[in-house]
């Protein structure tokens, strides 16, 4: 009897830690985001002190604020990890004119501009396919995106740090290389109309 005592104990507390977690799951459930963030830093963009952009269920991102015709850019909050392969995929969901950027940046208070024009910052061009660095002339690298292409952002920081593209699954090949020595790198994206709509779609 004691026996069956102490196993209905062991039971009902079990049923209480797992509807514990469950009630924890359902708080975090329409936070996609943030739940990969507690695993793996995967993408939590710095929102909260942005006014150009909006958020849906914190991963479709739309500029608000701003001019159309400039650049307006959104980071990520923490740093993109180091020693590993990290992969973040956005998909462009509406744009008139395909202006927008996808990279990294390494200047994190520094986004008064579009990713590749910004000091420290690297970027594929979705309208033309071309690459820019920190400021400098289009280098062609790629070809240009279209309407719900999803794009693969490939950051190696195992080695020397190499930034590589993906279009659909297929590489471009590697965009840039030696990221390393720049110090600690954040993900970020740039649009430059308020008919841009982009989503991000795993990691």
């Amino acid at each position: 009897m004691k026996t069956i005592l102490v196993l209905i104990s062991l039971f009902a507390l079990y049923c209480s830690q797992r509807m514990e977690f469950e009630n924890f799951k359902n708080l975090l459930k329409d936070s996609f985001l943030e739940v990969k963030h507690l695993t793996n830093q995967c993408l939590v963009m710095d929102t909260s002190s942005s006014i150009y952009f909006k958020t849906e269920d914190l991963v479709k991102f739309t500029k608000v604020a701003g001019t159309d015709g400039n650049w307006t850019t959104l980071r990520t909050v923490y740093p993109v990890q180091d020693n590993i392969v990290t992969t973040v995929q956005m998909q462009v969901l509406q744009t008139k004119y395909g202006s927008i950027r996808f990279g990294l940046l390494s200047k994190p208070d520094n986004i008064a501009g579009g990713i590749g024009i910004l000091p420290n910052s690297w970027a594929y061009d979705f309208s033309s396919g071309s690459k820019y660095l920190s400021g400098g002339s289009a280098i062609q690298y790629g070809s240009p995106g279209s309407l719900m292409d999803e794009i693969t952002i490939k950051i190696d920081l195992t080695e020397t740090g190499t930034l590589e593209y993906l279009k659909n699954g297929d590489s471009m090949g590697i965009a840039f290389s030696g990221l390393k020595q720049a110090g600690s790198l954040y993900f970020a994206f740039s649009v430059a109309y308020s008919t841009d709509v982009v989503t991000f779609t795993g990691c």
